[in-house]
């Protein structure tokens, strides 16, 4: 494989305000740089250049060929995003942080109401919409540059990104065994990092030992069931479909002569099914 040039830019999408003259956004520069084979941008910005997310035509800031490779949707377990504390900060003030996490959770829950809201469509609660909007307004200021540009906000929050909850955060955090959990992900994090030379050596930081995820300090919400295929032909035909794509491919061999396959003669194979499976999730 021949090696790839990252190129960093100062913004995470196009900033009015950047007293820096040039681009300093992934969109700009893959708009400007005939260079840049391609960029990682926020879900708004990919709709502009793929032109909907399909395939870009050079028009309306898209960019001509430029089509969606992947999206934190679709590898939803890429990126965790966690709130982190000095070690001393947290034992002089272990309930100020125990508040903060209560106050988070509850806020997850909000939003997921309101987004299930939107996502009724005709037969959403209007006046709740209206209100969500009217709330998503400074927030679209702080991470879009613009706070007219709600709509886009709320498809980034409600479509490309998975508000982690109760659920998800205990797993996240309290699975040692998860292949993208906070153990794993820390140490395949930090083995780049020290490939790369930014760090000597791996330290995993360590995450709070009180139970800030008691169901009594934290309403649970109920968790989506995610729809199961009923059959292996179930799932051919979705693969076989016109909005399926490749992600990726893993092959691997087997005798010819046997029927069924059973996980603990191939551990490997298998933990490896899993690991892609569970970071991928939002592809399958």
């Amino acid at each position: 494989m021949a090696d790839v040039t990252v190129k960093y830019v100062a913004d995470i999408t196009e900033n009015p305000d950047n007293p820096v003259p040039g681009i300093n956004d992934p969109a700009g520069a893959f708009r400007t740089d005939s260079s840049v084979d391609g960029a990682a941008a926020i879900y708004p910005d990919i709709l502009t250049l793929t032109a909907g997310g399909t395939v870009g035509t050079g028009a309306e800031d898209s960019v001509k060929g430029a089509k969606p490779i992947l999206t934190t949707r679709t590898a939803s377990r890429v990126i965790a995003d966690v709130y982190a504390v000095r070690s001393d900060w947290f034992a002089a003030n272990p309930d100020r942080v125990k508040s903060i996490a209560k106050t988070l959770l509850e806020e997850q829950k909000f939003f997921r109401d309101h987004l299930d809201n939107i996502g009724k469509k005709k037969s959403a609660d209007q006046a709740k919409l209206r209100e969500f909007k009217q709330l998503s307004r400074p927030l679209a200021g702080i991470f879009l540059f613009d706070e007219a540009a709600v709509e886009d906000f709320v498809m980034w929050l409600g479509l490309d990104s998975e508000l982690a909850l109760f659920s998800g955060n205990e797993e996240f955090f309290g699975n040692d065994k998860s292949p993208v959990g906070f153990a794993s992900a820390n140490k395949r994090i930090q083995s780049y990092y020290v490939a790369g030379g930014l760090i000597s050596s791996q330290t995993l930081p360590a995450a709070a030992k009180f139970k800030w995820f008691e169901s009594e300090a934290v309403p649970v919400p109920a968790v989506a069931v995610k729809h199961v295929f009923s059959s292996a032909q179930a799932v051919r035909a979705a693969a076989e479909s016109s909005s399926a794509g490749t992600l990726f491919t893993y092959t691997f061999g087997f005798p010819a002569s046997m029927a069924d396959l059973a996980w603990r003669d191939y551990p490997d194979v298998f933990n490896t099914i899993h690991e892609k499976v569970t970071r991928y999730g939002g592809a399958v």
